[in-house]
């Protein structure tokens, strides 16, 4: 495995910083309205940038957890997807697809 230069991580962590921004911008200025999914997609997005940060020796505290995210997390998926429907008062098509995107992306890849 190679060796990566703080300086690197640096670059790195900022060139993700500015794709973050830019992407946050734009869709702030698009037509489209964000999903319930797309907001949980960016909170895990934003979880691993503060991850990266955190590994450069920046300050950190990791957000909490909702409790469906929890109720997921223990295989509860029935029960996650109402925990989400309820919190965040949306469908519970929109629940359904927010906990399925959450468990494939938490999921592990071969």
């Amino acid at each position: 495995m190679a060796m990566v230069s703080t300086d690197q991580l640096s670059i790195l962590v900022f060139g993700i910083v500015i794709a973050s921004v830019a992407f946050i911008l734009n869709t702030l200025f698009s037509a489209k309205r964000w999903t319930a999914a797309d907001r949980e997609r960016q909170l895990r997005i934003e979880d691993k940038l503060n991850f990266l940060i955190e590994s450069t020796g920046q300050a950190y505290a990791p957000r909490q957890k909702h409790r469906w995210q929890k109720l997921a997390d223990g295989g509860d998926r029935d029960g996650a997807t109402k925990e989400y429907g309820a919190t965040f008062s949306v469908s519970s098509r929109q629940a359904s697809e927010v906990v399925d995107q959450y468990l494939d992306d938490i999921s592990p890849r071969p």
